[in-house]
């Protein structure tokens, strides 16, 4: 199958375009600027940026991955995160019915239906631009896509983590890193977590699945994992001594970080954000290759396969 990656110089776009193209399909990847290293059999388009996507820049593929987005706007500039996740996809999304593809695949993201534990059943609440802008990006796209001949699928995936990853997934790497004394056992808080591979494999798998057009579908590891267990299973995986994880009677201590912690700070070391991909399990048969621990350790073991 001929398949087109946009954003395929990014984190998740790179690992999308090498395992599809070790799959045997035949990759385009949509970028910029033409990366160092090349994925191995995988043809090049250059553009501007994705909102000149045209339909001329997509022909003759049959799938568009839409892997390119913004996390953060540059210098605070919130309006960068809606031109690029909002306009730059409904641009990808004409130019696919232009070029008359077959489907769509949207990278969105957990936030935007909102923070905490969610299912298929959560009330979309996203909180931020960031957020907001992944949301408004499925809600347009799912609109345009239901007046035209081209299927729509979003993936709503939570932090992805892999070999090369970037921002808050990183810094944990580094503070594992670190002579930093960790008290497992005080971050309690479970959550559910997604490796760049069983992404991979996953869009792999509804290529050609047309019982989901027009879903959005939550996207992780087969399990949530505390997120203490996950520091040590990381000092782990990389070889390091880790103490033993002891239960901590935490109460008071998370009393004391809530009163001088941001919100935001605080929700991401001691609130649970547990997905439930049981729904999308059922639409897709899907089998997560890897568990979030065993994912860690094949991380950091030798890179032998996409």
């Amino acid at each position: 199958m001929r398949i087109l990656v946009t954003g395929a110089t990014g984190f998740i776009g790179t690992a999308i375009s090498r395992y599809l193209s070790s799959q045997g399909h035949s990759v385009v990847c949509l970028v910029r600027n033409l990366p160092a290293e090349l994925v191995d059999r995988a043809d090049y388009r250059v553009v501007p940026d994705i909102l000149s996507v045209t339909a001329q820049d997509i022909e003759g593929v049959e799938v568009v991955i839409h892997a390119a987005g913004l996390a953060h706007g540059k210098n605070g500039h919130d309006r960068q995160l809606f031109e690029t996740n909002v306009d730059g996809s409904l641009a990808v999304c004409r130019a696919s019915i232009d070029a008359h593809c077959k489907k769509l695949i949207l990278l969105s993201s957990t936030k935007a239906v909102g923070e905490g534990n969610l299912s298929n059943q959560s009330l979309p609440r996203p909180v931020g631009p960031y957020a907001q802008s992944k949301r408004q990006s499925e809600t347009e796209l799912l609109d345009l896509c239901a007046h035209a001949e081209l299927e729509l699928v979003c993936l709503r995936i939570p932090v992805t983590y892999g070999l090369g990853v970037a921002a808050n997934f990183k810094k944990l790497i580094s503070l594992t890193r670190s002579y930093t004394p960790i008290p497992y056992g005080l971050f309690a808080s479970r959550k559910s977590y997604l490796y760049v591979k069983n992404l991979a494999r996953f869009v792999e798998q509804i290529l050609t699945l047309p019982e989901i057009n027009g879903h959005c579908l939550f996207v992780t590891d087969p399990e949530p994992i505390e997120l203490g267990c996950l520091l040590r299973e990381l000092r782990l995986a990389q070889g390091l001594w880790a103490a033993p994880a002891i239960p901590m009677p935490g109460n008071l201590m998370r009393k004391i970080m809530k009163s001088v912690l941001p919100s935001s700070i605080y929700t991401q070391l001691f609130e649970d954000a547990v997905i439930d991909i049981s729904e999308t399990q059922a639409l897709t048969n899907w089998v997560p290759s890897w568990t979030t621990e065993n994912a860690l350790k094949d991380m950091f073991g030798p890179d032998d396969e996409p």
